[in-house]
């Protein structure tokens, strides 16, 4: 599959990536913080925090990865899913869902 013309547009937005650039440095900040007190033998809800902050960084940068990363050819196949899933084999999967669709 080709590329589009402007399919890379959102790498120019600057302003954007910033934003969420500087949202991820404190998301950083708080699991670099809550890793130590983790380490220092924190309690079950500093380790609850720490996979919560995990789970954050994980879903910011792919709010940030339209900004920093080109596309690929698994993003225009559908592999690669515009939240960090990957689906191996996306025909198979849109055929099996117009056959739940049908079903319904």
């Amino acid at each position: 599959m080709e590329p589009s013309l402007n399919e890379n547009s959102s790498l120019q937005n600057t302003a954007a990536r910033e934003s969420i650039q500087s949202e991820r440095g404190g998301i950083i900040s708080q699991y670099e913080e809550n890793t130590r007190k983790w380490v220092a033998g924190g309690s079950p809800d500093v380790k609850q925090e720490r996979l919560r902050l995990t789970e954050a960084l994980r879903r910011n940068y792919w709010t940030l990865d339209p900004y920093i990363r080109a596309k690929s050819w698994y993003d225009r196949t559908g592999v690669l899913l515009p939240n960090g899933d990957v689906e191996f084999y996306p025909e198979k999967a849109a055929k099996k869902e117009a056959i739940h669709e049908d079903l319904d």
